[in-house]
């Protein structure tokens, strides 16, 4: 029986007119490669369906290193919620680091599999052995949802990186959005604009889940713009219509800068407020390019497939157990236009801003 050819790497470098070298240092994202070669190489990889052998990928590395080689075809992305599809249901970002995690996983060689830690019925040892008993040395670490609940797996059997910023990245490598980076091209796309009144509503616990990043750099830029005339930032206990519509009446932000779009959207509309034409609205959370909120793209897709760059790199380095030096690798956003943020007239920003000279 004839079995259907399998791409090579010279069958890529063929198609893509380079020689078998160059497809493996692209292979290999070594910046030695022009990017536009990249694209090239990796179109001309995706179209023939080429995969490389984990396997082989291992023994390479392992011949330069002088390490032994392994079975790693297999990653783990572990999730710790109280269900086993928690991790879905929580935040749309999760399922865009799995999708992104997995198709990288793919592309070079591996296959990246979901394993449920249930909070009962298995201890975490039984756990680390059904995964080391399957010659899993890779573990991704979905955000975990309760920082009270111990983790402690078997850490020296396997690489360890964690997605998102938890508090395992005080102790295990992590990748995860740069939310500094997020308020930063927030505060000055809306101060561009000519908005003075910036307000920030967000949850008091999704503040502190990104650490107080959010509202630290907020308070930098507002003191860098001078906007004296800024209303004070709601850090809402809980999340409710009637909290946000009382601090809105009060201070009377002229746009909002938040993380709960569809919320918001619907309380304006009820409220009788319609963005951008009687208050700008930004969402630090986008999750697509060309979405109609103004807001920062989180990248989420490109976050897991950073992630398992990394994982990889530490699998084949043969780095096992808890860093003695963990790194966190932070992944900026990209600004969406989109449609609830327009300009302002520049003699109601000039007079904002001269109250706020005066005060």
């Amino acid at each position: 029986m004839n079995r259907k050819h399998s791409a090579t790497m010279a069958d890529v470098a063929a198609a893509a007119g380079v020689h078998v070298s160059t497809v493996s240092l692209c292979l290999r994202n070594s910046p030695l490669i022009p990017a536009a070669t990249r694209q090239r190489i990796g179109a001309a990889a995706t179209k023939l369906g080429y995969r490389p052998d984990p396997l082989v990928s291992a023994l390479m590395r392992r011949r330069r290193t002088g390490r032994t080689a392994e079975n790693h075809a297999v990653l783990a992305f572990v999730t710790a919620f109280p269900s086993r599809d928690g991790w879905r249901k929580t935040s749309p970002a999760f399922g865009e680091y799995f999708k992104g995690a997995r198709q990288r996983a793919a592309q070079i060689g591996y296959r990246l599999e979901e394993f449920w830690l249930p909070p009962e019925g298995m201890s975490q040892e039984r756990f680390s052995g059904v995964l080391f008993n399957r010659s899993i040395h890779g573990l991704l670490l979905a955000p975990i949802p309760n920082p009270a609940r111990p983790l402690e797996l078997a850490w020296e059997h396997f690489s360890v990186v964690a997605l998102g910023l938890t508090h395992w990245r005080r102790s295990l490598h992590c990748i995860t959005h740069d939310h500094y980076h997020a308020m930063l091209v927030a505060m000055d796309r809306c101060h561009a604009l000519g908005y003075r009144r910036i307000g920030l509503a967000v949850s008091k616990l999704a503040n502190s889940k990104v650490e107080g990043i959010w509202l630290a750099t907020y308070l930098l830029k507002c003191r860098e713009f001078a906007l004296d005339d800024a209303p004070p930032p709601l850090l809402a206990e809980t999340w409710k219509e009637e909290t946000v519509h009382s601090w809105y009446k009060r201070h009377r932000p002229d746009v909002i800068i938040s993380t709960n779009p569809q919320d918001l959207s619907v309380w304006l509309e009820r409220w009788g407020v319609r963005p951008p034409r009687d208050l700008g609205l930004v969402n630090l959370g986008g999750m697509q390019l060309g979405e109609s909120v103004s807001s920062i793209f989180q990248s989420s897709q490109i976050i897991g497939a950073r992630a398992i760059d990394l994982l990889v790199d530490n699998i084949e380095h043969n780095e096992r157990g808890v860093p003695s030096l963990p790194s966190t690798v932070l992944v900026p956003g990209q600004w969406n236009e989109g449609k609830t943020l327009c300009q302002q007239p520049k003699a109601v920003a000039k007079s904002n801003h001269s109250r706020a000279g005066k005060r």
